[in-house]
């Protein structure tokens, strides 16, 4: 798995190169949940142990835990680990917060990277942060693990010179800027219903505010516990309701949100889920769906024009053409070009190039 991660340019520095390589994936994966047909089905070394180790080593996320339709815990992607752990920028003397523990496998990669006193993880989940400081010891790791709510930081070992989040979250908790260091940095993925993987490198300044860039890398998490999610199809009006709205022709297509920038920044510019729906005898569909009853269909006349339907207090394509027509004119710059600034209000601000060229608030 580090071979390959080395070969493909992923892992680069000597520090984490080390640590992937010492660091047993599976003693914190005894057993994942496989996406089938019928349903999840279990892996463990008890039943295949060559199948088990084999999955282990693939860079692919492995969900240890579901609840209904929504994973509630796993160990990530080694290869967006890895991105992350050398985005933090570590010289071995900094102090790191891990927000979500989960497994405690990225736990043990900071405590080889960094030493053990240098790490502080903390998870909701005391299931979790049992077997993970279980885990995590018998390997011979003594981080400090707390079991509480992340999003109000651990204000017990602060102040932090990183602060690395394996979940994501809807803002970024003003504790968190509060317990890190002035100079510090804050890794996050901005929680979006539409996805996005908009993963922000905030640097703290003296006064609490945190500002930075969005890394060129998707990073997209499980969201926190306090974040309440609702299945999209729920949310799709009635049929007598869709077909009273008239259309109008739009020069985008649901494609689009497939580019990697311009998926980020939709996710960034609207609050609302997107489904594919795909009737019988009609063109596809794209919902874009809201709790707060705002919902937009994009679909094709039948001359295979596009042409998008929508309705509810905001008008959700208007704002996806509206953030369209900003990338298209600044020249579809990548993601990496865009940033994020939270001011000490809180207040989450979006700009391009540098924080004085402002483009919306979340």
């Amino acid at each position: 798995m580090v071979a390959r991660l080395v070969k493909n340019g992923e892992l680069t520095d000597p520090r984490w190169i080390s640590a992937f390589s010492e660091v047993p994936r599976e003693r914190f994966v005894p057993r994942f949940l496989l996406p089938a047909a019928n349903g999840p089905r279990e892996i463990c070394a008890e039943d295949d142990e060559a199948t088990w180790l084999r999955l282990v080593y693939t860079d692919e996320p492995l969900i240890v835990s579901a609840d209904g339709l929504y994973p509630t815990s796993s160990s990530s992607q080694p290869s967006l680990m890895a991105a992350m752990l050398q985005s933090l920028r570590c010289d071995g003397r900094e102090h790191v917060l891990e927000i979500g523990t989960g497994t405690g496998y990225n736990a043990a990669l900071l405590c080889h990277g960094l030493t053990d006193h240098r790490v502080a993880s903390i998870d909701i989940d005391p299931q979790l942060t049992g077997a993970a400081r279980a885990r995590l010891q018998a390997l011979g790791y003594r981080p400090e693990i707390a079991c509480g709510d992340g999003e109000a930081g651990y204000p017990q070992a602060a102040p932090f010179d990183r602060l690395i989040a394996t979940c994501s979250v809807a803002r970024v908790p003003a504790a968190w800027r509060r317990q890190v260091r002035p100079g510090g940095l804050i890794l996050v993925n901005l929680y979006r219903e539409l996805g996005g993987g908009a993963l922000a490198l905030l640097s703290v300044d003296a006064e609490g505010q945190a500002s930075g860039f969005f890394e060129p890398y998707h990073g997209g998490f499980m969201p926190s516990l306090t974040v309440a999610r609702t299945p999209a199809v729920e949310l799709i009006p009635d049929q007598g309701h869709a077909t009273s709205v008239p259309a109008r022709p739009t020069p985008i297509t649901a494609g689009i949100l497939c580019d990697d920038t311009f998926g980020m920044l939709a996710a960034l510019r609207i609050n609302a889920q997107q489904v594919t729906l795909l009737p019988d005898d009609s063109p596809e569909e794209l919902w874009l769906v809201s709790l707060d009853g705002s919902w937009a269909c994009q679909t094709t006349n039948r001359h295979d024009e596009p042409i998008v339907t929508q309705d509810g207090p905001v008008k959700l394509w208007d704002q996806i053409e509206s953030a369209y027509n900003i990338w298209d004119q600044l020249g579809r710059p990548p993601r990496h070009l865009f940033g994020l600034t939270v001011t000490t209000t809180g207040r989450h601000i979006v700009w391009h190039g540098d924080s004085e060229h402002q483009l919306w608030s979340l």
